[in-house]
């Protein structure tokens, strides 16, 4: 197997934001494509950027870094050698999990082509328990051969230190059309154990969204197929650790009628204002909406749309109380179309702001977002040359792109 055999990570001055500060633009290159960047922290509160680097075709593998500085910069580059030939996609990121205990966890989606789906995936993981210097062989996260079709997962970490995950399936006990979505969680050292179904009839190409709660509560976000026809988004909850789920609760009757996959989910977060769930759309107007539920997710308020033309949502909240939300969105000039990322920023006073992150005459896409402090925001995305394809977030060329963002 060939790996990447340099990382350079270096400076470029970047258009000052309306906040007033002057921000940088850091990216990471290595010799191939890099893309799929996914942000967590550590136990100890540390940023973590994760990446899939693949210098040839078919070799993609995921790398991470610790930062020591808030998101300023990051360290030494972590590989995880398990996850070697791994399938790049922007929708159905490889993802990093931290339990207090000192355990990581790394999951990631391989391709399981088969006459039943052609575009079937299956979910595996590996552990690490010193740090990450060293790590488990890969492990599938289901054994039940009935499974062939597993995408579409996200992690969180239990009130009970514990790891979670759900994703979606292909195992279903109705002929209506759409994947289960199901749910596991570890006990001790031993790995995801005890996965049951938690909803069904959910679309088959969108991620879902695993959602702690301020109270222990456990929150799953997910693109459903209701009526057989309309792809709206979905939610359910957990009062007792992930024991039992309530039934689906419609996010917004948007009334999306659409045969295929939109391959865009739901992005969850919540302050003490409420719940908060943005998500894109094409009931209706197209483009990327935004609700809020004072009930824990049992009933929301009307969505409101925050930007048409945009997708791929990724929403945080600071401590606060202010709601960020990271999208993709179309630039569409005489001579060119390309994609740039922009924040919108709904302050608990009340104002809502938004701004430009990336330059416009870039490919950029598929964003994820963290707060890193009461008053700075963490953003990374894909970014690739002007006129490239961004293919499931995948940019011919492309490197990960990210910035610390002041809130004022």
């Amino acid at each position: 197997m060939a790996f990447w055999t340099a990382l350079m990570v270096f400076l470029i001055s970047c258009s000052t934001p309306k906040a007033g500060e002057e921000r940088q633009e850091h990216f990471i290159q290595s010799e191939g494509s890099l893309s799929g960047p996914f942000l967590t922290r550590t136990p100890q509160g540390k940023p973590v950027l994760s990446w899939i680097s693949e210098p040839e075709e078919g070799a993609a593998v995921m790398c991470y870094a610790v930062s020591e500085d808030n998101g300023r910069t990051f360290g030494s580059t972590v590989t995880i050698h398990p996850s070697n030939g791994l399938q790049p996609n922007g929708e159905n990121l490889p993802k990093l999990l931290f339990k207090p205990g000192g355990e990581i966890i790394a999951a990631w989606g391989v391709p399981n082509p088969n006459p039943k789906n052609k575009y079937s995936g299956l979910v595996y993981y590996s552990q690490s328990f010193d740090t990450g210097t060293t790590w488990s062989a890969a492990r599938p996260l289901v054994t039940d051969t009935a499974s062939y079709d597993q995408r579409y997962f996200d992690m969180a970490v239990l009130a009970n230190n514990e790891a979670a995950i759900v994703w979606l399936d292909n195992r279903k006990d109705t002929e209506k059309e759409g994947s289960t979505v199901y749910f596991a969680e570890t006990t001790g050292s031993g790995g995801f154990q005890n996965e049951k179904p938690i909803a069904q009839t959910s679309c088959q190409c969108c991620r879902t969204d695993l959602y702690m709660g301020n109270e222990g509560e456990i929150h799953v976000a997910f693109r459903d197929i209701v009526h057989d026809s309309i792809r709206d988004i979905s939610h359910v909850l957990s009062m007792d650790g992930g024991t039992t789920f309530s039934e689906e609760t419609r996010v917004s009757e948007d009334n999306w009628i659409v045969y295929g996959c939109p391959h865009t989910g739901p992005t969850l977060a919540q302050s003490k204002a409420g719940l908060h769930v943005a998500w894109f759309t094409a009931g209706g107007q197209p483009g990327i909406y935004y609700a809020e539920s004072k009930d824990n997710g049992r009933h929301f308020d009307s969505r409101k749309l925050l930007r048409a033309d945009a997708r791929h949502p990724q929403m945080t909240v600071l401590s606060t109380g202010d709601v960020a939300i990271a999208w993709e969105e179309t630039v569409r000039k005489k001579d060119h179309a390309g994609s740039k990322i922009v924040m919108y920023l709904n302050k608990a006073d009340g104002q809502e702001l938004t701004y430009g992150i990336s330059s416009d005459t870039v490919m950029a896409g598929f964003p994820v977002i963290l707060s890193v402090s009461p008053t700075e925001l963490l953003l990374a995305w894909v970014q690739g040359p002007l006129g490239s394809q961004m293919s499931h977030g995948k940019s011919a060329g492309g490197t990960i792109a990210y910035t610390l963002f002041p809130v004022r």
